[in-house]
């Protein structure tokens, strides 16, 4: 006999994840759901290895169940009888038409990944992807140059797209990712932001102080609004909406740059070029690193630093942040000066 164990996900949805234990002890993870109350039959939504696999399905079946499409019927379009065609192009764009947890900016880049690979699976069957195949796409690029972190990004989505497939061959354990060898970033200190600051065009100066004041990503820094900004309580918010784990947070910002904040109405691409004209080094990230280790090396407590930063866990702000060469705050005076 096989142990099975159910663990609800949510009380709002009728889809859940069933762990067992098989009589050999594998583990096996199947998603099951309803199409509606305790009056409607469980339904079966596949059998996974892994929990993450599993997790995986379950977010689609949420997402159909939510808008109202029945999961037995997408699940047979994406399984594909052989006698129906279905390219790598179509099947993303049935994925990506199904991802409702996403935000648009996350939406954006996932097609902007997506025309880069189309280039090579768009037009081919589906299912006839092979591990080889990926395996030597991955190879292709690092040929071409391109950084690990980006051939893992690109390999994530097409993994993301194939998952929709029982065996994923872009899963399969010959598939080998690049390593990613992780450099220090050091911070700019204080003078170098000064002098990136003063070869800032003026325009742009206001953003890159918002930046370097409250270590905002760029995305969120430009999403500002008048009603983040709470002058008296010398703060200002990060919207869930805008956020990239869809959590609101308040920044703390010091008293003489409360009174300065105004929303910053441009692109992140638009504002990132003017920073590279200026730096060839400082970029968005890096002002939030600076950031980020000036309040490390000030004695925040590690989870207020991960709550600023808008991080999931303090390991992931302390990993980041507690190993670089202490620096210090620009004189305030400077700035205003700068901004004036």
């Amino acid at each position: 006999m096989s142990s099975v164990s159910v663990y609800p996900v949510s009380t709002t949805v009728s889809a859940h994840i069933r762990s067992r234990t098989l009589p050999s002890g594998a583990r096996r993870h199947d998603v099951i759901y309803r199409r509606g109350g305790r009056g409607y039959k469980i339904e079966h939504g596949g059998t996974f290895k892994t929990v993450r696999e599993a997790n995986v399905r379950l977010r689609l079946v949420e997402d159909w169940l939510a808008a109202g499409r029945n999961p037995k019927t997408e699940l047979a379009l994406l399984r594909r009888p052989a006698e129906v065609s279905l390219s790598f192009r179509d099947l993303a764009e049935v994925w990506l038409s199904g991802r409702f947890d996403l935000d648009e900016s996350t939406r954006v880049n996932y097609r902007s990944h997506l025309r880069q690979v189309n280039r090579v699976f768009g037009s081919m069957d589906a299912a006839s992807i092979s591990a080889a195949d990926v395996s030597g796409w991955i190879g292709g690029m690092i040929d071409r140059g391109l950084a690990p972190g980006t051939v893992k990004d690109y390999v994530g989505l097409v993994r993301m797209v194939l998952d929709h497939f029982d065996d994923n061959p872009a899963r399969h354990r010959s598939v080998r990712l690049p390593k990613q060898v992780r450099a220090i970033r050091e911070p700019p200190d204080a003078d170098e932001f000064l002098t990136f600051l003063a070869a800032v065009d003026e325009e742009f100066r206001g953003p890159v102080v918002l930046l370097e004041q409250t270590g905002m990503r760029i995305g969120e820094a430009l999403s500002l609004e008048a009603r983040d900004i709470d002058r008296a309580g010398l703060r200002v918010r990060v919207r869930a909406e805008v956020a990239k784990r869809d959590r609101p947070r308040w920044i703390p910002v010091p008293a003489w740059y409360a009174d300065l904040i105004m929303p910053c109405r441009m692109s992140p691409s638009r504002l990132s070029y003017r920073m590279r004209k200026a730096s060839e080094r400082i970029n968005p990230h890096l002002l939030r690193h600076r950031r980020a280790t000036l309040w490390h090396q000030s004695g925040i407590p590690a989870v207020e630093l991960a709550s600023r930063l808008g991080h999931a866990n303090t390991s992931e702000s302390l990993d980041t942040y507690s190993h670089v060469r202490p620096i210090s705050e620009a004189d305030p005076v400077l700035i205003l000066a700068a901004l004036a």
